[in-house]
């Protein structure tokens, strides 16, 4: 149990981690509102404007590619 708790407390403030974890949230109010097909769709803090689904895969699709390689620190 000792163990499980070291490796949780080594990765639990990981600043790339909780960065990939806030894209990934926002990245599905984004694709929510593109179900609801409220276009122009806006990312202001990134500066982003997506005009069509199409625009918003391809970001989308380079935010999941990150999550999927991403790896823990030292390999855990």
């Amino acid at each position: 149990m000792l163990e499980l708790k070291r490796k949780s407390e080594a990765h639990e403030y990981n600043a790339e981690r909780l960065m990939l974890s806030g894209e990934l949230s926002v990245l599905e109010l984004l694709l929510e509102d593109a179900l609801q097909g409220s276009y122009p769709i806006l990312y202001p803090t990134k500066g982003l404007r997506f005009s069509s689904l199409e625009q918003l895969t391809t970001y989308a699709d380079r935010i999941i590619e990150q999550a999927n390689t991403w790896e823990l620190p030292n390999g855990s």
